[in-house]
């Protein structure tokens, strides 16, 4: 959890308010039908706010279509990244709208990934992969990430 927290800070950080493209590639999720948009995701206001110790942070304000999404099952095509770069196969990764190509200059907002907790084992390679699971709208007021899917699984991407 605290290595999800502080990447995802970071990413936060980097992009606040627009969702900026990758700083090498530009290579985005390919739409599929029946699937959710990276678009509705991105429909979601990051509301930056100050703390009483002066620090900024990130809090989500969801779009009415966003928030009827939450304990829904849904299916997202994006680019995984491995948490756990010594296991082949992942338990949670993080979901992208674009692929990731530098970790120190990827820039996306908190709209443009998704933690994925998986119901079993999944490898994250560099090509999208679809996951089906259960939408959770992170209501934090920090931490950086917006959206988690529960006990996904991938399933396997047709157009």
């Amino acid at each position: 959890m605290r290595v999800i927290s502080y990447f995802a800070t970071i990413i936060a950080a980097g992009s606040a308010l627009a969702a900026p493209a990758f700083a090498h590639n530009d290579r985005l999720a390919p739409n599929v039908p029946g699937t959710l948009s990276w678009d509705t995701l991105e429909e979601t206001e990051a509301v930056e706010w100050t703390d009483a110790q002066g620090a900024s942070h990130l809090k989500p304000s969801f779009p009415g279509d966003v928030a009827a999404l939450d304990g829904t099952k849904v299916k997202l095509v994006g680019f995984p990244m491995a948490l756990d770069e010594a296991d082949a196969k992942q338990h949670r990764m993080l979901l992208f709208a674009a692929q990731p190509d530098c970790f120190f200059h990827m820039s996306p907002g908190p709209q443009r990934f998704v933690e994925a907790r998986l119901s079993g084992p999944v490898s994250a390679g560099s090509e999208p992969i679809m996951l089906s699971g259960r939408m959770e709208l992170v209501r934090a007021d920090r931490g950086g990430v917006f959206y988690r899917l529960i006990d996904a699984q991938q399933v396997p991407i047709q157009p």
